[in-house]
Parts: C-alpha cells; sequence; structure tokens
C-alpha cells in the first residue's frame, strides 16, 4: 500500500567485535515475552430460539456449524489516510468464510483499567477522517473480502508507547537477532537497542444467525530510542538507519 491511501480501503545480534544490540519485549496481560499470534477469548453468543422445536433447533445448530463466520487479523501497518494529517495505525481484516462479518468493530484495549483481559477498557482515539464519514454506517464485510481499519493515530500511540521513535510493529514479537557484519554502512562500535510492546485488539461482530461473536488478539509495536542512528529491520538480522514513522520520506536520524 501506498504511503497515503486516496481511497477508502474497502477490499473486496551476532556482529563484530565493539557491535552490540539489545532488545525489549513488554507483553500483554498473560503473556511471556514471545510469539503472541494467537486468538484469545474468542466469545460466541448465539440466539435464543424459542420459537423453534427441538427438531428445529437442532437443524438450526447444524446450519450454524456447517457455515461458520470467521474473521481474522491479518496484518497491521502504518497508513495516512485521505483527509488525515498524520499516519493511522491500521488493522487488516480478513473475512475467509462464506457468509457476510455484520457489524464489525475494532477497539484497543487499555491495559490500565483491568487485571483481566474480559475487563479491559476501550481507547477512545480520534476518529480518522474515513471512519468519521462511516459514522452512521455498519461497517460490514463480506463474504472473501478483506478491510482496512483506521484505529488510532501516530500521536495517541506514542502517548502509549513512551518517548521512543516507533518504526512500525507486526502481529507478533520479533526475536530474530541482528548481525551487524551483514549490514551496509554501519559505524564501528555501534550499540543498537530496540523496544517491542504488545497492544490488545477486540475485535467484534455479528452474523446472519444473529450471533455475536468477539475475540481478542495481541499486536506489536517496534520503538527504538531516538538517539540511535540505526535500528534492527524487522524480520530480517540487518542493521538499518534509524527512521520514525511520520517521518518524511528518505528522513532519517543522524
Amino acid at each position: 500500500m501506498s504511503s497515503i491511501a486516496t481511497a477508502f480501503l474497502c477490499m473486496a545480534a551476532n556482529g563484530a567485535p565493539a557491535q552490540t544490540s539489545s532488545g525489549a519485549q513488554s507483553p500483554a496481560i498473560g503473556h511471556n515475552a514471545g510469539t503472541i499470534n494467537y486468538y484469545n477469548n474468542y466469545q460466541v453468543k448465539r440466539p435464543v430460539s424459542s420459537k423453534l422445536n427441538s427438531l428445529e433447533r437442532k437443524r438450526e445448530a447444524l446450519l450454524m456449524a456447517e457455515n461458520p463466520t470467521v474473521l481474522e487479523l491479518t496484518g497491521i501497518e502504518w497508513t495516512k489516510w485521505f483527509g488525515d494529517g498524520e499516519p493511522y495505525l491500521t488493522v487488516h481484516l480478513s473475512n475467509r468464510s462464506k457468509l457476510p462479518a455484520l457489524n464489525v468493530q475494532v477497539d484497543a484495549l487499555n491495559k490500565e483499567t483491568g487485571a483481566t483481559i474480559a475487563s479491559l477498557k476501550p481507547f477512545s482515539f480520534p476518529k480518522s477522517y474515513t471512519m468519521k464519514i462511516l459514522a452512521d454506517q455498519k461497517i460490514n464485510i463480506s463474504a472473501g473480502a478483506g478491510w482496512g481499519w483506521p484505529l488510532a493515530p501516530l500521536r495517541s500511540v506514542e502517548k502509549i508507547i513512551g518517548s521512543d521513535c516507533i518504526t512500525g510493529g507486526g502481529l507478533d514479537f520479533d526475536n530474530t537477532p541482528v548481525h551487524l557484519a551483514d549490514s551496509k554502512g554501519v559505524p564501528s562500535g555501534l550499540t543498537i537497542a530496540y523496544n517491542q510492546q504488545a497492544i490488545y485488539l477486540r475485535v467484534s461482530y455479528e452474523t446472519i444467525f444473529e450471533e455475536k461473536i468477539s475475540f481478542t488478539k495481541s499486536v506489536v509495536i517496534d520503538s527504538a530510542p531516538r538517539s540511535q542512528t540505526h535500528v534492527r529491520e524487522r524480520g530480517s538480522a540487518r542493521a538499518v538507519p534509524l527512521r520514525c514513522v511520520g517521518s518524511p520520506p528518505g528522513f532519517t536520524v543522524g
């Protein structure tokens, strides 16, 4: 995706001597540092079929079981949407089932508001221009389609992360060690630090069977001290020039 989304997205350290790297991970509630790519607290609330007889209820249950509506969180990225003055943390959802997901909602949960996942309250982030326009409509994702959800502006996520430079993110903690010897243009004696902080998202939606489904999933925000010139590249062993999300193209620190 380009750095500026001009339309609504409704889709259909091993190193040389004196070179060091270090990292810190801040897992969400109930997790140890490491891979967190799984669904948690998956809940399905089915409607009461009081007007149906026993056989009809069994047929309805079978129909639901054979035709589940499954919405998945497939990725995150930082995108500057049309009408917005800064990049938004954008959540990508995919409906891999044969039925539509109705009245979809995505929230980021504030870990300071409870001791368990179920008790966490959502943040109240400034809405993207796109979501303001769609405020009077329900978000439905058709069978086989996807949706990009601008969830939180950069300045709001910076308040959660702290003073570090936000460099990206993903669905999991990235434990790839930095191999400075393979990195081009890296100064000798370089020290690289990085941080990863998990944020819980709650995704909720309804089905044509009037089921109400919700699940929570963690995503990870990558950051690094603004004082350093390089950072570990997510998914590789290389050290690359530090560039904060929201910086002008080609701008790097140092």
